[in-house]
């Protein structure tokens, strides 16, 4: 094996852990082995199985998800059953059975795990507080008991949700419900602003090349950072008819991708009617989900519209616009398309123009859109 720096291999290898760790796995004491490394934890354990699957003596292994996996069972660890038994089988056969698939798709588990470890932490709280307080268990639990718990806390208690979504699917306790909490204040970049900074990273030299491109990536495709930071460079094709990336799951030449156009006027109606039910019929999920392809949704504007239907579809589906990289059943794809903001960045001229009324159908624009 060829190193650049051959005596920082000496000063690792000088540390007791590590020479305990190669004399044990020397003598065979410790199996080259996944499930060997494993019995044996820490930084230095971890180093080495990076080094011996860079090298192919090992097989590759998702880190997240093996983390996971181990950090499920020292959650679970010394829990009273009462608590353990629904916890573990929220935690098994929700989060990790999803992470799994994804590990094996190849997609990244980063995101999901972080999110998964939150969901599984609240309701081992809620759970323990229940059972100490009230000894009551998930099953018993009552309304009031969650509206008790929500209230004298952090917001963070609201990701018991997820929990109980699950709980009812699986007629463990079907009276409970939590709300959607959504964020009483969302910061955003006006459109003015957006196109300053995307005048700045293309013609400006006061930042470095890697954080200009990153900067429009999300500027302009609504990549998140920790999106970015993770994209290989097989994505990148740089041919002789010019240099592209593909930020979905398939190359631009595969996609049939089909644009959701919002009539807020007719779903205005149906909110009326959902709200006065207590429940939603469903078509528009429905139809939405009917279509081919992949979908993308439209408004105009986004910023306006969008939020509305958002809050709709949370408000009497288990949909969204913007749906979390843990849920595989999403009912559209990518973050949304603005008519209004692909217009300014296909003329580049910010403000609305043309002598199309503006009736919160997108489609209405489209053929507007169509002739730039």
């Amino acid at each position: 094996m060829q190193i650049d720096r051959p005596e920082s291999v000496i000063v690792w290898k000088r540390a007791a852990k590590v020479q305990d760790l190669l004399r044990r796995l020397g003598d065979g004491t410790i199996p080259v082995s996944h499930e060997g490394l494993d019995a044996v934890p820490g930084k230095p354990t971890e180093h080495l199985r990076a080094l011996l699957q860079h090298h192919g003596l090992l097989p590759q292994r998702d880190p997240y998800l093996s983390r996971f996996e181990q950090w499920i069972d020292a959650k679970l660890d010394g829990l009273p059953d009462e608590v353990r038994q629904p916890v573990q089988h929220f935690a098994t056969w929700h989060h990790l059975r999803r992470v799994r698939a994804k590990a094996a798709a190849g997609a990244s588990t980063r995101g999901p795990v972080h999110s998964a470890k939150q969901e599984i932490t609240e309701p081992v709280k809620f759970l323990l507080w229940l059972h100490e307080t009230y000894q009551r268990t998930a099953e018993t639990c009552t309304q009031q008991d969650v509206d008790e718990w929500l209230a004298t806390g952090p917001t963070t208690r609201t990701a018991i949700r997820t929990f109980f979504v699950v709980a009812k699917k699986a007629r463990l306790n079907t009276a409970v419900i939590v709300q959607h909490r959504s964020a009483k204040t969302s910061p955003s970049l006006s459109q003015d602003q957006r196109l300053a900074w995307i005048h700045e990273l293309l013609t400006g030299t006061s930042e470095s090349l890697p954080y200009r491109v990153a900067g429009m990536l999300l500027l302009l495709y609504a990549q998140p950072l920790v999106k970015v930071v993770s994209l290989p460079t097989s994505v990148i094709d740089d041919s002789d008819t010019g240099m592209s990336i593909v930020l979905g799951r398939h190359p631009p030449n595969e996609r049939t991708p089909c644009v959701v156009p919002l009539d807020s006027r007719d779903l205005g109606g149906r909110y009326r009617k959902s709200r006065a039910s207590g429940r939603s019929d469903g078509r528009y999920a429905s139809w939405v989900k009917s279509l081919p392809g992949e979908k993308t949704f439209a408004a105009s504007p986004l910023a306006f519209d969008g939020l509305w239907i958002d809050y709709y579809l949370r408000r009497f589906t288990r949909y969204g616009i913007l749906q979390g990289p843990y849920e595989d059943d999403r009912l559209f794809d990518g973050t949304g398309l603005c008519i209004r903001s692909y217009a300014a960045a296909v003329t580049g001229r910010p403000q609305w123009f043309g002598d199309v009324p503006h009736t919160h159908r997108a489609i209405d624009v489209i053929p507007y859109i169509h002739g730039l």
